[in-house]
């Protein structure tokens, strides 16, 4: 966690827009998720 929390903070301070890539697992839930070309509340959350 020592390189993320680094990019956050990184990222946090500085001016200009900041994207952090994180890889995730296809296979893994990530929720709450929106899926493109739906809004908000089409959100799928955790059962």
């Amino acid at each position: 966690m020592d390189e993320l929390e680094k990019a956050i903070k990184t990222g946090l301070s500085s001016n200009v827009t900041t994207v952090i890539d994180i890889p995730i697992d296809p296979e893994e839930d990530v929720l709450p998720f929106v899926a493109p070309g739906t809004s908000l509340k089409e959100m799928i959350l955790p059962s």
